[in-house]
């Protein structure tokens, strides 16, 4: 075996690799991992103290305010999409929707919205496409202002027509709330720029 000034044998490296911890990072002994402290062991491997950190971890996520905001997202824009598909699919077959309240006033103005031909396909586009729009984090502020006339005109009607005051209400506060979520898109609306 021959040997240059200066270099090493590459058959006596090969024999030879580097130890494993080479170029491994250094733990710091005071740290705490979640509930681990440094007294106690580190397990690499699965182990039941793995499955007991990720699920202690879940509650703190899942709960964060981000993920509430989509969640409250979701479940409010499948409610509008489903109501206007289910209002749509519905009077495609040929049957109408039975009117479900009993308060004289409601009655009244539901069947004028029926009998304007017109007032009840545009509120079931707005609640599909609005709803649709909801689902998508892009289009999110788009479906916001599709559905703000809808959720208002249901607030009223529950409010002064039905006396269902807390069905309406519950509704309204939870449009407020994606509307708070996303009102950086609707900045624009009240502030002006220097470019247009």
């Amino acid at each position: 075996m021959t040997m240059a000034a200066g270099l090493r044998a590459t058959a006596k490296a090969a024999e030879h690799p580097p130890e494993p911890t080479v170029g491994a990072p250094v733990l710091d002994p005071t740290a705490v991992w979640g509930k681990l402290t440094a007294t106690e062991p580190r397990r690499r491997e699965h182990s039941s103290y793995d499955w007991k950190y990720s699920v202690s971890r879940l509650p703190q996520d899942v709960m964060s305010p981000k993920y509430i905001a989509i969640a409250g997202r979701w479940v409010f824009g499948l409610w509008y999409l489903m109501t206007g598909g289910a209002w749509l699919v519905t009077h495609a077959l040929g049957r109408g929707a039975a009117h479900q309240e009993t308060a004289s006033g409601a009655i009244a103005f539901q069947k004028a919205l029926t009998e304007s031909h017109f007032m009840d396909p545009l509120l079931a586009i707005a609640c599909l496409f609005g709803g649709g729009a909801l689902l998508i984090r892009r289009t999110a502020p788009l479906g916001i202002a599709m559905l703000a006339p809808v959720v208002v005109v249901i607030f009223l009607f529950h409010l002064v027509l039905t006396g269902n005051w807390i069905w309406g209400t519950l509704n309204l506060v939870w449009f407020m709330g994606l509307v708070w979520r996303y009102r950086g898109a609707f900045t624009a609306l009240w502030t002006s720029s220097e470019t247009l």
